[in-house]
């Protein structure tokens, strides 16, 4: 179809925003304007038809096609309502994550440095500060998950990765005796089912296949979920790790077979 405009967004619910006279405005999937272009709306693609726009004060709230105001304005960040109907947002008040749902309700308080959907649960990272016995303000750090109604499912004194949609998940252990990092690997039961001492990982596992650095030899590798063991690894030096992301195997001349081994990197891995 034709459009008066330029297409921004790829369509999710059969809703797209597109750009006309530095404006923004949605379109349905046979090209025909839902929402005409104003200053509210924001790049933001559609999420369970509902369209996220700035408001007062510059917090973003979210509308449906028809201009309605869903959820109040709230978030510093921007809103993308996932499959159960919430979305996660900043406030101005904390700086911190929590949850708010469809019906404008907040589900889980602000107070999470990191919030991340993850399926089932939501992955947190949180920093507090307490008191110990001599009156010393101590800092406690905790990543875990929670409920999709914001109850601790688990927590661990560890920087525990988000599972980014596969079965297993990781965090890193420090020898105490030679400082040496492992990898210690973790199920969607949150129980410990393996140990790497020689890797650590450095990206989630896609397809089944995630990147480890090896740090006493300096090069890093393709592991295999399946057998924790590497494959093709290529040497990589952990000062120039970032400028060759993604990486492969000189073996992969074919982009078929190149295909099955993508890593992203972990500051690009949203919503990919």
């Amino acid at each position: 179809f034709d459009l008066d405009g330029e297409p921004l967004t790829a369509f999710n619910g059969g809703y797209a925003i597109f750009y006309k006279n530095y404006k923004y405005g949605v379109i349905n999937t046979k090209g025909e304007v839902v929402l005409e272009p104003n200053d509210s709306i924001i790049s933001e693609i559609p999420s369970q038809g509902l369209i996220c726009f700035e408001g007062k004060d510059d917090l973003c709230g979210a509308m449906d096609i028809k201009g309605n105001v869903v959820v109040k304005p709230i978030s510093t960040t921007s809103l993308y309502f996932e499959d159960n109907d919430c979305a996660i947002f900043r406030s101005r008040e904390t700086g911190n994550y929590g949850v708010i749902n469809k019906k404008n309700e907040i589900v889980i308080e602000p107070k999470y440095d990191e919030l991340v959907y993850d399926g089932d649960y939501y992955w947190y990272n949180r920093t507090t500060y307490e008191k110990d016995e001599n009156g010393y303000q101590e800092r406690r750090t905790t990543t875990g998950w929670l409920t999709h109604d914001g109850k601790v499912a688990y927590e661990s004194l560890k920087y525990v990765f988000p599972f980014y949609g596969s079965d297993i998940t990781f965090f890193h252990h420090k020898s105490e005796n030679d400082n040496t990092k492992s990898t210690m690997y973790i199920n969607e039961d949150f129980e410990l089912i393996g140990v790497d001492p020689n890797y650590m990982l450095l990206s989630p596992f896609v397809n089944g296949i995630a990147l480890g650095y090896n740090e006493a030899e300096d090069y890093c590798a393709l592991i295999d979920k399946n057998n924790i063991n590497s494959i093709n690894p290529e040497v990589c030096t952990a000062e120039g790790f970032h400028e060759v992301i993604p990486m492969y195997n000189s073996n992969f001349d074919d982009h078929d077979e190149i295909g099955k081994y993508a890593i992203y990197p972990w500051w690009g891995w949203k919503r990919h």
